[in-house]
C-alpha cells in the first residue's frame, strides 16, 4: 500500500468505531486551548493517567506544550453544538466564551459539564502529525448522565 492508501485505510477503519466525544481545554498565561477530541484514552490506574492526541502546528499544540495542567470533558446528549463549536478553527477563547466556561485551578472547563477531569501534565510524546500529552488526574467530577455523545460514521449520536 502506498502512503495515501494507508491513510485512507486508517480513516475508514476508525469511522467504524463509535468514539466518545471529548473537549480538551488548557490555559498557559493568557493563551487558551480548546478543541473537540476523540483521541483520548485512559492509560493507567496507578497513577491515574490519560493521554490526548493534539494536532501539530495548531495553537492548541502551543498551549498544551506550555500549560502545566489541562482538562478533559465528556460531552453528552444535547451537547452536539458544543462539539461542533469546539471543532471550529477559530481562537480558543472565542469558542470557550461561546459555549461558556469556568476556571478551575486556572484550567478552563466547559460550564455545566456533566463529567470532567483536571490533569497535571506529565510528559509529551512527539510522533507523526500529532503530539501525545499524558496527564495525571488531580481533580474532577462525574455527575449522573445516561447518554454520552458519540461520533460514528461522521455523525454525532448517542450510545443508548
Amino acid at each position: 500500500m502506498d502512503d495515501h492508501e494507508r491513510k485512507e485505510l486508517l480513516k475508514k477503519f476508525m469511522r467504524k468505531v463509535a468514539q466518545p466525544v471529548f473537549v480538551v481545554t488548557a490555559k498557559a498565561g493568557e493563551s487558551f486551548a480548546g478543541f473537540t477530541a476523540s483521541s483520548v484514552t485512559s492509560l493507567s490506574l496507578n497513577p491515574p493517567l490519560f493521554m490526548v492526541g493534539v494536532e501539530k502546528g495548531t495553537n492548541s499544540e502551543k498551549v498544551m506544550r506550555e500549560a502545566k495542567s489541562f482538562a478533559i470533558s465528556i460531552l453528552v446528549e444535547g451537547q452536539e453544538w458544543i462539539a461542533r463549536k469546539m471543532a471550529e478553527r477559530v481562537p480558543a477563547l472565542e469558542k470557550l466564551s461561546s459555549v461558556g466556561y469556568v476556571l478551575i485551578n486556572d484550567v478552563p472547563e466547559i460550564k455545566d459539564s456533566q463529567a470532567y477531569v483536571i490533569l497535571e501534565k506529565r510528559v509529551i510524546w512527539d510522533i507523526g502529525d500529532h503530539i501525545v500529552v499524558v496527564g495525571e488526574v488531580i481533580d474532577g467530577i462525574v455527575r449522573d448522565f445516561s447518554k454520552p455523545l458519540v461520533y460514528h460514521e461522521r455523525e454525532y449520536t448517542t450510545s443508548c
